[in-house]
């Protein structure tokens, strides 16, 4: 029996969800703290390569029906596509952003909470993972119904009290210094990959509650424009809230950022935050997890349990690394990786060809 129909806004709010990660919370701190009372033009930086570029990717995945091996594939040819696109997921997720999620939420809510030590902090978090992947049936409602509402209240509040507490300073740099800075870490957030990767999980997941594809395909762009607003208004406020704290955040690490802005604003309430974080590390490690095994098992054609536990074992080994050593690992090669891809998704998205139906 079909479930019932998603709407755009459970639907928006789970994309929304996925997207925003330990990058999305990280990076935005940085920059207001950076730019205090000019925190408006680092926030059309970022907005420009953080929002616009990822939305392009959600286009570009809604044109070829959910399947981002026609991006990959229509001008680099079947096997120089695949052998990009495993590139891609390999260095993306397993040895990138999944295991970051899993670091930072463990830095975040220890600095509250007693904590295990981070390889059994690891182990049970990939293990929450792997159920809600296992159980995916369930998981549009569990991200758009419950997860993000719960992570959006947690920012609002954080971002409330910090304004309320705190005062506006002048800026680090000048303000075209600001601008293009913000634009270089919003290219940073490599969101252009989860609007490939996340968007096509996204619609595989709720493909078959439509009666036709008009109906999918404006739910989905409805979704990723409510997605992209959310994630603007985010952005700006969080910027924001750092500029009105930045006697306090200079010369912190970004991964310290969460946590300092916390104990100075919200003072015993500092925990909320930390859950913020590590519902943001959650939902989107969520979508990361589903990502690759989904990759793994259609490409190699190997039992679905066998990708999840392939992808949970792979994270939780790379998760052991240090923050900075997985950001060395990756930085370079996604600096070469990410500018091909939206050459690729900015061609795909010009051409004019019919897409043909390919299913996953």
């Amino acid at each position: 029996m079909k479930s019932a129909q998603p709407n755009f806004i459970v639907v928006g709010l789970a994309l929304f969800s996925m997207f925003f990660g330990s990058g999305n919370l990280i990076f935005p701190l940085m920059l207001g703290r950076d730019a205090g009372e000019l925190f408006y033009i680092s926030a059309v930086g970022f907005i420009l390569s953080a929002v616009f570029i990822p939305f392009m990717g959600v286009l570009a995945i809604v044109k070829a029906q959910g399947d981002y091996y026609l991006i990959f594939t229509r001008f680099l040819g079947h096997k120089l596509g695949l052998i990009l696109i495993f590139l891609t997921l390999l260095f993306f997720i397993p040895f990138g952003a999944a295991p970051r999620c899993v670091i930072l939420a463990h830095a975040s809510l220890k600095t509250f909470v007693l904590m295990p030590p981070l390889w059994l902090f690891s182990l049970i978090f990939l293990g929450i993972i792997g159920y809600l992947v296992i159980n995916k049936n369930n998981l549009l409602s569990i991200l758009g119904k419950v997860l993000t509402p719960i992570l959006l209240v947690c920012l609002v509040f954080m971002v409330i009290f910090a304004l309320k507490n705190g005062q506006i300073d002048p800026p680090l740099y000048e303000a075209q210094s600001l601008f293009f800075n913000s634009l270089f870490q919003g290219y940073n957030t490599q969101d252009l990959f989860s609007s490939l990767f996340f968007s096509s999980t996204l619609i595989f997941l709720i493909k078959d509650d439509f009666s036709n594809k008009k109906q999918l395909k404006s739910t989905l762009l409805k979704a990723g424009i409510l997605g992209s607003i959310l994630l603007i208004i985010l952005y700006v406020f969080l910027m924001l809230a750092s500029s009105y704290h930045n006697d306090i955040l200079i010369g912190k690490s970004g991964i310290k950022l969460v946590s300092i802005l916390a104990r100075q604003t919200l003072g015993s309430f500092g925990a909320i935050a930390s859950l913020a974080v590590s519902l943001a590390c959650l939902t989107t490690g969520v979508a990361l997890v589903l990502a690759f095994k989904d990759f793994l098992a259609r490409t190699f054609k190997i039992n679905a349990f066998v990708a999840l536990s392939i992808t949970l074992i792979s994270i939780f080994l790379t998760s052991l690394i240090k923050f900075e050593g997985i950001t060395a690992i990756i930085s370079p090669i996604m600096k070469v990786f990410y500018p091909v891809i939206l050459v690729l998704v900015v061609a795909f998205l010009l051409a004019k060809h019919k897409i043909y139906e390919k299913s996953l």
